[in-house]
């Protein structure tokens, strides 16, 4: 009786933490998957959430070290600064839905949508071991972030790529970013 009574459990807990298929979203743990965002400078960064740990990737910086976390009602936990013990607050979780979520600090404000097609993300690819494919993917899902956003359209991405023409936004921006002063 005691084997039934405990079997039961297990699999009512193992119910309780499944990962519903169609949306991707862990029932327990909203936050487990993989997002991507642009940080406060613009940078395009795909992060994945594991059950109790994250990472971050970026062209700029490639992979970040895995840090701890967790939820506590509207607030994410972490232990990004090893000189302190155990986790603690470092962002404020404001849910748009299953696929937004933003992530505010007292710099900044982070808005992650859920990939909606995590076919070789950072959940279930090693960017270093499988670089290629990785970073093929990557650039995929970074133009079509980029468009999605209205930031820049197909014709200018695809004029970049084939003529190196520099959208005139960008290179503004860019010669802006260059003149600031230090």
């Amino acid at each position: 009786m005691k084997y039934i009574i405990s079997l039961l459990l297990i699999m009512i807990l193992a119910g309780c933490h499944r990962q519903d298929n169609a949306s991707g979203v862990d029932q327990v743990n909203p936050l487990a998957g993989d997002w991507a965002f642009l940080d406060k400078s613009g940078t395009y960064i795909e992060a994945c959430f594991h059950d109790s740990t994250y990472l971050t990737y970026n062209r700029v910086q490639g992979m970040m070290p895995e840090y701890r976390y967790r939820l506590a009602g509207d607030s994410l936990q972490s232990d990004i600064d090893r000189r302190r013990n155990g986790l603690y607050p470092i962002a404020k979780v404001e849910w748009l839905g299953d696929g937004k979520v933003i992530l505010i600090t007292e710099f900044t404000r982070d808005t992650l949508e859920r990939i909606p097609h995590p076919d070789i993300v950072l959940s279930n690819t090693d960017p270093v071991r499988d670089s290629l494919r990785f970073a093929g993917a990557f650039n995929v899902r970074y133009e079509n972030f980029l468009i999605a956003k209205g930031i820049l359209t197909s014709g200018e991405i695809e004029a970049w790529k084939s003529r190196g023409e520099m959208p005139d936004d960008v290179r503004e921006q860019m010669e802006q970013q260059q003149n600031a002063p230090r």
